[in-house]
């Protein structure tokens, strides 16, 4: 059973193993783009904690950049 339904409006993490904490190169494996398939696709699979919701204030786009925003701002601390 999963907390997503048909039509929920979600992003994938960037970091798809890693849901809080410290980087640690052991999460490396599941960073979408580098060693595990990226999302130019029409469709992926994807484990539910992977995922978060879209604000309901964002449109898919703004939503879209989320993970990018997130990891820039990390790599720039």
């Amino acid at each position: 059973m999963t907390k997503w339904a048909v039509g929920d409006r979600v992003v994938a993490n960037f970091t798809q193993a890693q849901l809080a904490g410290e980087f640690d190169a052991a999460y490396f494996p599941s960073s979408l783009g580098a060693q595990a398939h990226g999302m130019l696709s029409q469709y992926r699979i994807l484990e539910d904690y992977g995922l978060v919701r879209i604000p309901e204030h964002l449109s898919y786009e703004e939503g879209a950049t989320l993970p990018c925003a997130a990891l820039t701002a990390w790599n720039a601390l």
